[in-house]
């Protein structure tokens, strides 16, 4: 089974979508598509046809533009086609045997500045520190119960800092694959942590998917 991996696009119309060539059965993307719902249901709508499976989390600037994230969740589900699967802070899902679980993963620790500047404009600032302990908290009970071969978020479960690049692709060598976003400036990134070194983090902020064959 092969993937293909985007990240944070960035959307504002309709003329910035990108053709690309499908290489992968599944499309995977870590959050950022849009902060237009509308925009991203019709986007993630127009590739699940040419994918078995799409799966997707919601990134930070879809947040900064609602009022919780139910409402952003009920925004872009409502007219999704039958292939195309949020992965939101309490859901897992199998596809070919493969087990993913995922969501946005919100980590104050790695805001850029335009985040912050944003918590305040929006009167954000209480309601994301629930978030984040919800969102991580509930995720690694998932992660306990499925015992997932994919995990995707939007946010890293780590610094970068804290990995080790590597140019090993081959996924069998590793418990678990975490595709993550945010990272602009890292495409076509892979990594493992400096310690257990058991999983493999990948990053791909670009129009143009990463694939990568399980």
């Amino acid at each position: 089974m092969k993937l293909d991996i985007l990240s944070d696009l960035h959307i504002e119309n309709e003329s910035d979508i990108k053709e690309f060539e499908c290489l992968g059965d599944i499309l995977v993307i870590a959050g950022d598509i849009s902060k237009n719902p509308d925009i991203t249901t019709g986007y993630l709508n127009l590739l699940s046809e040419r994918y078995k499976a799409v799966l997707f989390t919601i990134g930070n600037i879809e947040l900064w533009h609602h009022s919780s994230i139910n409402s952003v969740i009920n925004s872009v589900t409502k007219n999704l086609k039958k292939n195309v699967y949020l992965l939101d802070i309490l859901k897992g899902i199998t596809v070919k045997e493969a087990n993913f679980c995922g969501g946005i993963y919100f980590s104050k620790q790695f805001l850029t500045p335009n985040d912050s500047k944003n918590l305040k404009f929006h009167n954000l600032s209480d309601v994301l520190e629930k978030l984040e302990k919800k969102s991580k908290s509930n995720l690694h009970k998932k992660i306990k119960t499925l015992k997932p071969k994919v995990i995707i978020t939007h946010y890293p479960p780590l610094s970068v800092l804290n990995m080790e690049e590597t140019e090993t692709r081959e996924t069998s060598k590793y418990e678990t694959i975490w595709i993550f976003g945010h990272y602009h400036q890292y495409k076509k990134f892979f990594a493992t942590d400096k310690v257990s070194k058991k999983t493999l983090y990948v990053c791909n902020c670009n129009s143009k998917p990463l694939t990568l064959e399980l």
